[in-house]
């Protein structure tokens, strides 16, 4: 995946030499540079709800033909998805055979791969690509202020970077079917303070 460019730099996670640390500190790193300038920083940190268990399959399959998938691979995934059922055993009260329409197996290579490959895409809606950090399925986006702006011109620009991102991220989980999970959410500035005797 990373030879043909499906992953990129930004994505660390189910993937070799890219960890939790990689994402850390490149994070930390954009956000030192941009506090030399005496300013502050802003990120938005996005969870996706129940990323693995919501993942839309066909949206996946659609992501795999349009990347040039084998059509031997593209016929096994395919087939890997078909037909899926699970019961549920509650105190030994079998439920009726339940078709699985949506997910990738939690606990597998292969779930987080599909996820990935489903969304590998995604930092490309941003305005600015190069400050987002994925680790599988969560998201930090880095607003580094323009310090050619006064103060007040910086938050009115960021906000308004933020709105437009959070837009389209809006959008864009609208239509690959992977909502958002309210609760999880944040955002933060990031101040520097410089003191002078």
């Amino acid at each position: 995946m990373t030879i043909h460019n499906i992953l990129l730099w930004q994505q660390s996670g189910a993937r070799t030499n890219q960890s939790t640390i990689s994402r850390v500190n490149h994070l930390l790193e954009q956000l030192t540079s941009s506090l030399r300038y005496n300013t502050f920083t802003s990120v938005l940190f996005i969870d996706f709800k129940q990323a693995f268990d919501m993942l839309w399959q066909q949206g996946l399959l659609l992501n795999l033909n349009r990347l040039m998938c084998p059509t031997p691979y593209l016929l096994w995934i395919t087939n890997y998805f078909k037909d899926r059922t699970m019961t549920i055993d509650l105190n030994g009260l079998l439920s009726y055979n339940i078709t699985i329409e949506r997910g990738a197996p939690q606990g597998s290579v292969f779930g987080a791969i599909a996820y990935i490959v489903a969304h590998h895409d995604l930092q490309q809606i941003f305005e600015r690509p190069e400050n987002n950090h994925l680790y599988v399925d969560d998201l930090g986006s880095i607003y580094d202020p323009n310090i050619y702006f006064k103060f007040q011109q910086q938050k009115i620009d960021i906000e308004h970077r933020m709105n437009k991102d959070l837009e389209k991220l809006h959008n864009y989980t609208k239509q690959w079917h992977q909502s958002i999970n309210g609760n999880k959410n944040s955002g933060c500035s990031i101040h520097a303070y410089c003191q002078t005797s």
